[in-house]
């Protein structure tokens, strides 16, 4: 990364998350308070995770979206200070 230090939360993987259960694998610049949540393309929350207190660091958070029909949704990781979505399709 050329030296330069992330200075954003970033979802790093999702690719698991092609099933019902899945890891998402995130990056914390800093360490805080996280949460991590699906949304679909209304914008309605349908899946809320409050991960807790992480690290520095890169971690893997379990997520289980077996009750939700297959689609495209919108997958959010949040702290108190960032939050970055990526788009993820679920079968």
């Amino acid at each position: 990364m050329n030296g330069q230090q992330l200075k954003m939360v970033q979802i790093l993987d999702h690719s698991s998350m092609e099933g019902a259960r899945g890891n998402v694998i995130v990056s914390m610049p800093y360490a805080d308070e996280a949460w991590l949540r699906l949304f679909n393309h209304l914008g309605e929350e349908l899946l809320h995770i409050e991960v807790g207190q992480l690290d520095r660091g890169v971690h893997s958070i379990e997520m289980d979206s077996s009750g939700l029909p297959g689609g495209r949704y919108f997958l959010q990781f949040k702290t108190d200070y960032d939050a970055t979505v990526k788009v993820v399709d679920l079968n």
